[in-house]
């Protein structure tokens, strides 16, 4: 019952995430309560319950020590913000409000990190994320054609879509999973589901492009090349060779396929013209952050105030908008210390990883690892380019799934 009850919850907080994204949902009856709140919750009360049978309420992990810290310093960040003269009429409701939608990932880590009780839960809310991941690049490529109108899909935009959200930070989730499809690709015996993982790849590239980021694009090309690394040992040179080939001949195979018009839009993104301007090619980035790096140097140590970012942008320059990069997000918001813990959060992520991924023999087993650990580079990077806010749920809960199972190898090496 419990098992079942697991299940159920990883899975429904998925489709609440979308839900809240897309479709705008809310519990009417209670104001202002998300399906993903309601997920967290019922996810805290089964932690609970799973917690007095196993005798043992807390599984411990390094990374919680990360995440309090950085937690601590956010807290700390909102009475730096007040004492900000900069910064007017700040309301501790709101400035706790804000925390809370802040951290979310955070809890959903610590909370399912608990709950999964065993490697099958993690096995099973993995593909929970890759059919989701499949269900949101199908849906957006429905939109895109228009086969379906969804008014909840971010499209036809210069050449940008996504499957949820901004397309800068659709990519960076895109990021996360689109190794898995040529992993199996390559790993697996069974024809039909050799050839439907390839026709799922084709399918999340197409997506993919159709996002139109370039910090997206970049940050592929990175992974790929790390993913290929990781997979040297599990593949002999010859055919590491001949997959390399592959892959590269399967970016291009999307182009194919998408509208002319979109292709020329592409272009124009990636391409600059010899007399454009740099502002204008950035879509005003380049003044986003050099206006940041100005603001950061003012204070460098413990950063203006949490999400002050913005408010200090449009006092100063008049411009309405977001860093469109997390690090110098945090960098402004909670300095050098804020930055240098969020920094020791994600090599620990990749660290714990990396360590079960080379003591790990089974292929299966290391492919799962090796598409996280790609995944994890690729989002990390893109994280340069957008803050990443509407992919930090997904994030984190994936990275959950990955470190508990992580744990339940390490154990039985044991």
């Amino acid at each position: 019952m419990i098992g079942l009850c697991i299940t159920i919850c990883t899975y429904f907080l998925i489709f609440s995430f979308w839900s809240d994204l897309v479709l705008k949902f809310k519990i009417s009856n209670l104001v202002g309560l998300s399906l993903v709140n309601a997920t967290i919750y019922f996810a805290l009360l089964l932690w609970c319950i799973i917690a007095i049978k196993r005798k043992k309420f807390l599984v411990w992990n390094e990374i919680y020590k990360y995440l309090l810290i950085m937690f601590f310093i956010a807290i700390v960040s909102i009475f730096v913000k007040i004492l900000n003269p900069e910064v007017r009429g700040v309301k501790i409701i709101h400035e706790i409000f804000y925390l809370k939608n802040w951290s979310e990932g955070f809890i959903i880590f610590v909370v399912f990190y608990n709950i999964l009780d065993g490697k099958k839960y993690c096995l099973r809310s993995l593909s929970g994320l890759i059919v989701f991941f499949m269900f949101c690049n199908s849906i957006m490529l429905i939109d895109w054609f228009d086969f379906v109108d969804i008014p909840g899909i971010h499209k036809r935009n210069y050449g940008e879509s996504s499957g949820f959200g901004n397309p800068n930070d659709y990519a960076a989730y895109m990021l996360l999973f689109l190794f898995t499809f040529f992993s199996s690709f390559i790993i697996s015996k069974n024809k039909m589901h050799k050839y439907s993982s390839l026709v799922c790849l084709i399918i999340s590239l197409m997506a993919f492009l159709m996002t139109g980021s370039r910090g997206g694009f970049i940050s592929l090309l990175i992974a790929s090349l790390f993913y290929f690394i990781l997979i040297k040992n599990s593949l002999k040179s010859k055919k590491r060779l001949k997959y390399i080939i592959l892959f590269c001949s399967l970016l291009l195979v999307p182009i194919l396929m998408l509208p002319e018009t979109f292709i020329e839009d592409y272009k124009d993104k990636i391409i600059p013209e010899s007399s454009a301007d740099i502002n204008k090619y950035s879509h005003g980035r380049s003044t986003i952050w050099t206006e940041g790096l100005n603001i950061f140097a003012e204070s460098p140590i413990f950063g203006s105030g949490f999400n002050s970012f913005s408010i200090l942008l449009e006092k100063r320059k008049g411009i309405t908008a977001v860093a469109h990069n997390r690090y110098l997000q945090y960098l402004v918001d909670f300095g050098l210390i804020g930055i240098f813990s969020y920094l020791l959060i994600q090599i620990s992520l990749f660290k714990q990883t990396y360590k079960v991924f080379n003591n790990t023999f089974k292929r299966s087993e290391k492919i799962i690892l090796v598409n996280y650990l790609s995944g994890l580079i690729g989002y990390s990077i893109s994280l340069i380019f957008v803050n990443g806010e509407g992919s930090s749920v997904l994030f984190w809960f994936y990275s959950a799934v990955i470190l508990r199972f992580s744990q339940f190898l390490k154990e039985n090496k044991v």
